[in-house]
């Protein structure tokens, strides 16, 4: 079981997502009672868009093993990703601290999700935590570095963004957004060709192919990149890589952990100039509860500059404003009845 289930992992990293869920399938077919093999089959099918699936392997591992560290992570993303109950997520994240409060990365992620709550605070002392446990981690460094984009400050991201560069972990998205943080570093101070170096640098093929291969993880870097050579004046090189773009994100779902496209229609279409059909995706997108990293779309994401200042735009972002604000409340409400322990607990223990 143990075999068939790495090589299930394996094939989903290579691509082959579908002969992936085969080994995994029968991973649990030769030991039903692990909560490891369960959960394992459970992120793959996450990342497939098969949520309610996912779910029901989560419930049993948990079921076989209710503390299983694994399966908690794996429902407060779901919970966080998919079905927009950060309150919930909030919940399992710091349950997961209080059985292992030596392990730095819950921290971080426990970081990042206050930040979809505007919480920056409550953030910065989960990292200030993770730090102490892990200086030099990869995660430590990713919630430094979103810290740092949140607060706007102008304080410098590139010795995170090169970190993970050079420590690839995971998920792609970290790395893309860290490409992009050292790219408009030097786009605004004028430095076009430098910026797009960076992306010659990472994503090669990107750059130099008439027409790059576009898939999960270099999907995120075309867009961004789409809007350099858009400045820079290759608009027909731009265009052909939004086209690949959206045509690619038609096979995924929107909601979902590094697999969720996200709101790269919008980002698209916005690029391509067609306003009215970017703000309605837009709001289909937070209609269906998408909340992932939702300030650094609204508020610093150059492909949206072009719809920023549009009414819709500003009633999309009142509305997930009010959403995260009223989940918050909720958070407070269960420190206060003691469902979650306070922040001050968690990084005390």
């Amino acid at each position: 079981p143990r075999f068939a289930r790495m090589y299930g992992i394996l094939l989903g990293e290579l691509g082959r997502r579908e002969e992936g869920l085969s080994w995994h399938e029968a991973a649990v077919q030769l030991d039903p009672m692990s909560a490891e093999i369960r959960r394992s089959y459970a992120v793959a099918l996450r990342e497939y868009g098969r949520i309610d699936d996912a779910m029901e392997q989560l419930e049993i591992a948990l079921e076989i093993d209710p503390v299983h560290q694994g399966a908690l992570d794996a429902i407060a993303t779901i919970q966080w990703q998919v079905f927009n109950k950060l309150y919930k997520a909030v919940q399992n994240f710091s349950k997961i601290i209080a059985q292992r409060p030596e392990q730095s990365d819950t921290f971080v992620w426990l970081a990042q999700l206050y930040l979809d709550l505007s919480e920056p605070d409550r953030a910065g002392v989960l990292l200030e935590r993770a730090n102490e446990l892990a200086p030099g981690s990869w995660p430590t460094h990713w919630g430094k570095m979103l810290l740092k984009i949140y607060s706007e400050t102008g304080d410098d991201t590139t010795e995170h963004a090169r970190f993970l560069l050079a420590n690839p972990y995971g998920s792609p998205w970290p790395g893309i957004l860290a490409v992009a943080q050292l790219s408009r570093k030097a786009g605004a101070a004028g430095q076009y060709r430098d910026a797009l170096a960076v992306y010659s640098q990472y994503f090669p093929r990107l750059v130099q192919e008439a027409e790059p291969e576009i898939h999960l993880e270099n999907y995120r870097a075309a867009i961004d990149l789409s809007w350099l050579l858009q400045e820079m004046g290759d608009a027909q090189k731009a265009s052909r890589l939004l086209q690949l773009c959206h045509e690619f994100i038609q096979g995924q779902p929107r909601l979902g952990w590094w697999g969720g496209y996200w709101v790269a229609d919008v980002q698209i279409l916005a690029l391509q100039g067609r306003k009215a059909e970017a703000l309605a995706a837009l709001q289909q997108a937070v209609d269906e509860g998408w909340r992932s990293l939702w300030w650094y779309y609204f508020r610093l994401d150059p492909s949206l500059d072009s719809i920023r200042d549009e009414p819709e735009f500003k009633q999309a972002l009142a509305a997930i404003e009010a959403d995260v604000s009223a989940q918050m409340d909720r958070v407070r409400e269960m420190e206060e009845r003691g469902e979650i322990p306070a922040i001050s607990s968690l990084v005390s223990e």
